[in-house]
């Protein structure tokens, strides 16, 4: 009896950032994938991932308003800036609300999934054994956050780059998708071989 590699086993999958998968229910294929094929992980860009822009948005806010009400005691001046920082400021949470809403990561043993849109929606698929390299990226700010951004380097045509930005675990998650990588060209070189 031959004793199991270590080096074979794939680590357990990693729990979701999100809602639980609509498509972990569904014993069937993935969104028309091969049959077998199951969700792994899913998430979104977490808006913490953002809290540079709320953070130095606010001080630029405050010291705008502190050096107006240095210069001037006019209440309409004061309420035309607060009016329009007012308005800044829900561009800015508008912007981070469209990323974080408007873009969605899936996992699954066979591809990586790209969903971006809010009214109307596209949908990117990298093949797994497609993947040539992996980078962790982690701001100072992410860091503090237990956050990350995965670079996905891959020969697909259309999609050479996929960004998965902000999400929480970084490591585990780019973990997960180069150990899925290397299953599925085990998988490629052993079919070949017949």
């Amino acid at each position: 009896m031959a004793t199991p590699n270590p080096f074979d086993v794939d680590p357990p999958p990693i729990p979701s950032d999100d809602r639980p998968s609509a498509d972990a229910d569904r014993g069937d294929a993935l969104s028309g994938g091969p049959v077998g094929e199951s969700e792994l992980w899913q998430g979104r860009t977490h808006w913490k991932h953002f809290i540079g822009w709320i953070a130095g948005y606010a001080v630029l806010s405050a010291v705008g308003l502190i050096a107006l009400l240095a210069q001037t005691t006019q209440l309409g001046a004061i309420f035309r800036v607060v009016a329009i920082e007012s308005a800044l400021g829900l561009i800015v949470v508008g912007r981070i609300a469209l990323v974080v809403y408007g873009t969605r990561y899936r996992l699954s043993t066979e591809r990586l999934f790209l969903h971006r849109g809010i009214l109307s929606e596209t949908i990117d698929q990298i093949e797994l054994i497609r993947v040539d390299d992996i980078r962790i990226t982690k701001r100072f700010v992410d860091r503090l956050m237990g956050l990350g951004t995965i670079d996905v380097l891959s020969t697909d045509f259309t999609d050479h780059r996929v960004r998965i930005e902000g999400v929480a675990d970084p490591d585990r998650v780019a973990e997960q998708i180069r150990s899925r990588m290397r299953t599925a060209r085990k998988k490629s070189v052993f079919v070949e071989n017949l």
